[in-house]
């Protein structure tokens, strides 16, 4: 019994052992490797994901011992992304954009954290900045109607459309007469998971007036030009 238990114990010292040296050895830029291929294994889009590393996060933290970052780094991380100016940069980086690098950095951590065996033992406090996200631009109806009257005509219901939900650019020029229900109880368009900012599918309202007047006339253009 006593040697089996000291056999039991010699295996579970070796895998602390070597867990723990796996943890010394391992450098910042292998976890960031981790986010990468995580995305792509979830069918993600990595691209903007791999520029965001390569440009804010890479050179700093690639030969950086994973086990070494504390507060202290990530606070001279922080003064030293501030400082880099690319060529088109004019003004000073936006907690947002900041934020958005630290919540890979922590991601990072966490998959090196959740792996068998583990590659960092334990995740860095990592506290994001406060940020004004209040948006501006916003325009008038007045001013809506100016601008639908020097429009091309070609643009019109895509304005028309745009302002009466707000969306992004990018999710309504993926919307197909699939995604329209105009005859529903109430009218409603369906932007789908995987299609918008956050992945998140969502159902908007087609609005009574000039929003469905608009789809009612493009989708009645549709069918006498374009059946196919």
């Amino acid at each position: 019994v006593a040697q089996a238990k000291v056999k039991k114990q010699g295996g579970a010292d070796a895998q602390e052992f070597k867990r723990r040296a796996s943890a010394v050895d391992t450098r910042v830029g292998s976890l960031l490797d981790l986010v990468v291929e995580d995305f792509r294994r979830r069918g993600k889009n990595s691209a903007d994901l791999k520029c965001k590393i390569d440009a804010g996060l890479r050179p700093y933290f690639r030969d950086i011992v994973a086990a070494s970052v504390d507060s202290d780094t990530i606070d001279r991380w922080v003064e030293w992304r501030r400082a880099l100016k690319l060529k088109s940069q004019t003004v000073e980086l936006k907690p947002a954009t900041i934020n958005r690098e630290m919540a890979i950095l922590r991601r990072a951590f966490q998959l090196g954290y959740d792996r068998s065996p583990q590659l960092v033992d334990r995740v860095p406090p990592i506290k994001k900045f406060g940020e004004n996200n209040t948006r501006k631009g916003f325009i008038t109806p007045e001013q809506y109607h100016l601008l639908i009257r020097e429009l091309p005509e070609h643009l019109r219901p895509i304005t028309c459309i745009a302002f009466h939900v707000a969306n992004r650019k990018g999710e309504l020029l993926k919307l197909e007469w699939a995604d329209m229900d105009l005859d529903g109880d109430p009218p409603v368009f369906t932007l789908w998971p995987g299609e918008t900012k956050n992945d998140d599918g969502r159902t908007l309202p087609i609005l009574p007036g000039e929003m469905m007047d608009t789809f009612r006339a493009i989708k009645s253009e549709h069918e006498a030009k374009w059946p196919k």
